[in-house]
């Protein structure tokens, strides 16, 4: 017993010493590289708009007021499969990120049964199990004697102590990646918005034309009764009658063409939103479809920048690769991993749970170190660097 804790003492000094190392990180934190700004921007639309709301900061709900256009963008983030796709993976990044933070704690398993048993014959090396026989009363055989007879079940854990941060790299990095698919999601979420309303603008647009078009035939068709009106009068000729029909003939044909385009838009902005090709709905008043141009400006260039989802993604995933330089860096330097074991072991069955003389115990601590591996972990830590330029 006093040598039990003896060895118990002496982990835990170790173990107390590497906890003090532990406040040491390997590699470096991320900084963000530093820019030399110009104190204004050419053209800078704050000194147009002066205290006014960035464009990139509105909430597109708040950006479009035409209830039908709203509706179509709702149906859309909710329906359209990309979105989904975006959705599901920023689900399962979160998961990982979450998964990590137990990777502090020691892993436990149970065997609940094991049984092991080994005969060997008079040319083996080594002789039978003695205590074996001797607990049954019987005669050790030349040939097929039991060698080894193990019954058991046991509880056995093993933790490795994250010395130099490893588990806190892959944390920054696990974060990293989950941002990024966030960003991710907001990028197809921005081109499913920018998609449907470009869509809407173009079906309004249509509806405007063919609108025109049509005010076009009834203007040839007045047109053309006044010509024939003349010409009963004899104050033309045939001709004139022959190339107004001809104009309105080409004006009318503009109108089955814009139909088509309608119906065309229609059905492309219905599917973006989920649903089966059908007509949409317009309202009749366009003069409210965004908010007041007065309280929005686009911005400084920087904060254009800035706002866009692809430029954040490629700040996060260089975040990322310098967290996996860390990690890559860790896996190059001594690791200590503690363990053990708790359970019942004996020879024959009927002793399996025989209390106390089938009981097993042990504790392990293990130091070790990487030496020579094919060059492995030194490739893959200049690799990782290469990905942080």
């Amino acid at each position: 017993m006093k040598n039990i804790k003896k060895y118990i003492l002496g982990v835990g000094i170790i173990i107390g010493i590497l906890g003090m190392m532990n406040a040491c990180k390997v590699g470096k934190d991320y900084v963000q590289p530093k820019v030399k700004l110009p104190e204004n921007f050419r053209g800078d639309t704050l000194d147009l708009f002066g205290d006014t709301s960035s464009m990139g900061l509105i909430h597109w709900k708040s950006f479009f007021h035409d209830p039908t256009l709203k509706l179509l963008i709702d149906s859309a983030l909710s329906n359209n499969f990309e979105m989904r796709t975006a959705l599901l993976n920023l689900q399962i990044s979160n998961r990982l990120l979450a998964q990590n933070k137990a990777n502090y704690l020691p892993s436990i398993n149970a065997t609940i049964a094991n049984g092991n048993r080994t005969w060997r014959s008079q040319d083996f090396g080594s002789g039978p199990l003695t205590k074996y026989y001797d607990q049954k009363g019987e005669k050790a055989p030349q040939d097929m004697f039991v060698y080894q007879s193990m019954f058991g079940s046991d509880i056995n854990f093993s933790w490795e102590i994250d010395i130099w941060k490893k588990i806190g790299s892959k944390q920054e990095q696990l974060l990293a990646e989950y941002l990024d698919t966030e960003e991710a999601k907001n990028a197809v979420q921005t081109s499913i918005i920018t998609s449907v309303a470009k869509g809407y603008f173009n079906l309004l647009m249509l509806d405007a034309k063919i609108e025109v078009a049509k005010r076009n035939v009834q203007l040839n068709d007045s047109t053309l009764r006044m010509i024939r009106l003349q010409y009963e009068a004899g104050e033309i000729t045939a001709l004139a009658i022959q190339q107004t029909q001809s104009q309105r003939l080409l004006a009318a044909s503009l109108v089955p063409e814009l139909e088509k385009e309608i119906v065309i838009q229609e059905n492309a902005l219905q599917t973006l939103t989920g649903k089966l090709p059908d007509s949409i709905k317009r309202g009749t008043s366009y003069e409210h479809l965004f908010a007041e141009s007065k309280d929005i400006s686009l911005g400084s260039p920087l904060e254009i920048l800035r706002n866009r989802p692809d430029i954040r993604s490629s700040e996060l995933q260089l975040m990322a690769a310098n967290a996996n330089v860390n990690i890559q860096q860790a896996m190059r330097y001594p690791s200590l991993t503690i363990g053990g074991v708790l359970g019942v072991n004996s020879m024959l069955p009927k002793n399996w749970f025989h209390i106390p003389g089938a009981l097993l115990g042990g504790i392990t601590g293990n130091l070790t170190t990487p030496i020579f591996k094919n060059r492995t972990l030194k490739t893959q830590y200049e690799s990782s660097q290469i990905g942080t330029r």
